[in-house]
């Protein structure tokens, strides 16, 4: 089957250039390079969870996914630099560089011309294409009226499942005399954000993305439990104290880790079988907003199955082409479940989402209501080849102790004296106290 689907869309994709040569071409047939290259740069680009490119990326992805359709449509190997940036002044970007440095023998190969002139040869873009056309991506483009093509992209997610993405891209008389295209792009309507969802759901992505921010759940709410089937007596709270979000996975009696006021944190048993709270990481205060959107980023296409009981039924398949179903809150839109399958519809994980419930005993973070202590860290390395210290202090509870991740599984062994010839012991709860890491051995 998908031998066949690979065949007709090649087939179609070269359409356009046969019948150029019996017959006039279509307005759509003489911008189908430039209004690929575009679509495909702003599908890479500005996915859900993706965010803006730069000018210089996004007019380099353009001009690669536009290399890759002149080597599938005409067999076309090379483009000059001259041609790359004609192009990217074809669709209103003028970078300062026709392709970012640091795409140069990763992505692109550079070749060089006797007269020192330079070729461009988008191997990646070239093998993503060839990966991917007529075997998960489906390209579709017609005339839209004036100067305007609808290009639609379909994504091939499974062998009964897929999403399209239309863009509407405006074109006017390239006023560059000197330009190989004469026409220039001048705007691209994209498909809604998010993947593709059935109307008869009711919301549109970007609702059900606010709608399931933790801070949206936590004043409606007040808790967030996740619990996986697999690991059911170590679910993960998400809750605000004094202010803050916290961050909890476990039962905070016998175990318990996860992230409050800028640390990370694990509360285990220690070498010596008492309970304490080890600090591995400081940063920024938690503030994560996508502890729950990101269990919907990677859905590609959803549609509803059921309405009942207070919820929505819906089902759907990922980016990587796994079917899911999952139910939000019909009020709400709060998430509840979502599982994944099979093609063969063989459930394969899911995970709960409550809401509202009690918080079990986490009375061991009251320990930051009483005095707190300082811990100095010296960080010394030697990564440029000469010596580089930097200091911080930090304050902690009385009993909470700062064992940074880099001594316990990184580059840096930690020591209690500037010499570095007392290894680390814990000091004890109550004390400040200095800690001297070093990447030196021996």
């Amino acid at each position: 089957m998908k031998r066949l689907l690979s065949l007709i869309i090649a087939a179609a994709l070269l359409l356009g250039l046969s019948a150029s040569c019996a017959a006039e071409e279509s307005f759509a047939d003489s911008v189908a390079g430039q209004a690929f290259g575009v679509a495909m740069a702003c599908f890479r680009y500005k996915r859900p969870n993706g965010g803006e490119a730069s000018d210089e990326l996004f007019a380099a992805e353009a001009a690669g996914w536009y290399a890759a359709w002149l080597h599938r449509t005409r067999g076309v190997d090379l483009l000059t630099e001259d041609e790359v940036r004609d192009f990217e002044r074809a669709i209103g970007c003028e970078p300062e560089r026709a392709v970012p440095r640091d795409w140069e023998r990763s992505r692109v190969q550079t070749l060089f011309n006797a007269d020192w002139t330079l070729n461009l040869d988008f191997t990646d873009h070239k093998a993503q294409l060839d990966d991917t056309l007529g075997q998960t991506l489906e390209m579709r483009i017609e005339d839209a009226g004036g100067h305007v093509v609808r290009l639609t992209l379909i994504r091939h997610l499974s062998d009964t499942r897929t999403a399209s993405f239309p863009y509407e891209l405006s074109f006017a008389p390239n006023d560059d005399a000197g330009s190989a295209f004469p026409w220039k792009l001048t705007g691209v309507k994209e498909p809604p954000a998010g993947p593709e969802l059935d109307p008869a759901l009711g919301f549109d992505w970007e609702l059900l993305l606010a709608q399931n921010r933790v801070s949206t759940l936590l004043e409606l709410y007040g808790s967030i439990c996740f619990e996986n089937e697999y690991a059911p007596d170590m679910p993960t709270w998400i809750f605000r104290r004094d202010g803050v979000n916290v961050a909890v996975t476990g039962d905070g009696v016998s175990y318990a880790s996860g992230e409050y006021r800028g640390c990370s944190y694990v509360r285990e048993t220690d070498e010596d079988g008492s309970l304490r709270t080890r600090v591995s990481y400081v940063g920024d205060s938690y503030d994560e907003e996508d502890w729950v959107t990101g269990w919907l980023a990677d859905i590609a296409a959803l549609k509803l199955t059921e309405i009942g009981d207070g919820a929505l039924l819906a089902e759907g398949v990922t980016e990587w082409g796994t079917p899911l179903r999952l139910t939000l809150d019909y009020g709400t839109l709060a998430l509840r479940e979502i599982d994944y399958f099979t093609e063969e519809d063989e459930r394969l994980n899911g995970t709960v989402i409550r809401y509202g419930e009690k918080l079990p005993d986490f009375s061991f973070l009251d320990a930051w209501d009483g005095p707190l202590r300082s811990v100095t860290a010296v960080w010394e390395d030697w990564y440029s080849g000469s010596r580089s210290v930097r200091t911080e202090t930090i304050e902690l509870p009385a009993d909470w102790e700062y064992k940074p991740w880099d001594a316990r599984w990184g580059d840096y062994t930690v020591y209690m004296n500037e010499g570095y010839t007392m290894p680390y012991a814990y000091p004890g709860d109550g004390v400040d106290y200095t800690l001297y890491l070093t990447t030196a051995k021996g």
